[in-house]
């Protein structure tokens, strides 16, 4: 789409209250802090915002949430598309407690949540249950979406409900967590729904004994995996073998290697580090070497766990999961079409 097509979008945009901004650099929204300029994003501050957009949006172009852009690679040549930004809220209202009994409670809360705050405050108010989510950096709407874990726990065991909006449609729906068709760091929610909240279960807990186990997950991550910018975890482990996705790409000498401005993280080699100012071109093809040796070399494929915005549908596909069942994600997509 032109520019000028753009400016017109945004402009219709605008008058559902919402905020809008014209080729934003793809540094502002994920945590690479790489890739070229998005077409549109647009900050949704109330959920009529959110709504509304369906007057809006067009299926001539595409159109994704982003969190808080952890699990998120934007090729160099940017996305022409919509990125819609959550801002929900604030500080003191996107957590709130509900249906609460002597022994559990449902923790409602907004999509734009960092995992890191609901973890150690559902900890704090001495609820037990969701101290795995400390070492997620993403939000909890994209939590949802590729169900997102670590630690022996993730959002699927978590999750009671999540509350949708299918920007194409405008219908909303609370949908229960068994018809979000999750598996292994994925689920059935598609580009065009948009989770703006969820409920997730707990069990009274001791708030001194949370807050011990949040403090090792965060000084394991500390010693164990790199900082800096990247987007956590790339490849999923694989589900045919034992051994994780890090050990593969270790046990076939990968560990240390470099691209131009990308590398395969010494520290550990299923993180993949961009330079400052780096190219996203860069860590794809270091993703490609990885998933092209491991397979060479032990017949593991692995794919992808973060999301490539702006690549070919070439790059896009060798990345998508081959294990997973085609026809059972479609009929999960169906059925929570279906909802919304």
């Amino acid at each position: 789409m032109r520019t000028t097509q753009w400016a017109d979008v945004a402009a219709k945009i605008a008058k559902t209250g919402a905020d809008t901004e014209l080729s934003v650099p793809a540094s502002r929204l994920t945590t690479y802090r790489i890739g070229g300029a998005v077409a549109l994003v647009v900050s949704i501050t109330k959920v009529e915002q959110a709504l509304a957009l369906h007057t809006c949006i067009s299926d001539e172009f595409d159109v994704v949430v982003v969190g808080n852009g952890s699990n998120i690679l934007i090729s160099d040549d940017g996305f022409d598309g919509v990125a819609v930004v959550l801002q929900l809220g604030d500080d003191d209202t996107t957590m709130s407690v509900v249906e609460s009994t002597e022994n559990t409670a449902l923790l409602d809360a907004r999509a734009n949540i960092r995992l890191p705050l609901l973890a150690r405050r559902s900890a704090a108010l001495g609820w037990h249950g969701l101290e795995w989510a400390v070492g997620v950096p993403g939000s909890l709407g994209g939590a949802v979406r590729m169900n997102a874990g670590g630690h022996g726990s993730d959002m699927e065991k978590s999750l009671f409900d999540a509350e949708l909006i299918n920007l194409r449609s405008g219908h909303t729906a609370r949908v229960a967590k068994q018809n979000l068709g999750f598996r292994f760091r994925g689920s059935a929610i598609t580009d065009e729904m948009c989770v703006i909240g969820a409920r997730c279960q707990v069990t009274r807990g001791n708030a001194e004994q949370s807050q011990n186990e949040i403090a090792e997950i965060v000084s394991w991550r500390r010693d164990n995996q790199p900082g800096g910018q990247n987007a956590g975890s790339v490849f999923v482990n694989p589900a045919q073998t034992a051994r994780s996705a890090g050990a593969l790409i270790d046990e076939v000498g990968l560990r240390g290697k470099r691209h131009g401005s990308a590398e395969i993280s010494q520290k550990h080699a299923n993180f993949i580090q961009a330079d400052e100012n780096a190219m996203a071109a860069d860590v794809v093809a270091l993703m490609c070497e990885a998933q092209d040796t491991v397979f060479d070399r032990t017949g593991v494929m692995m794919h992808s766990e973060v999301r490539l915005l702006g690549f070919t549908q070439e790059i896009a596909h060798r990345f998508l999961d081959k294990h997973h069942s085609h026809i059972e994600l479609a009929r999960a997509q169906e059925t929570l079409k279906s909802l919304l």
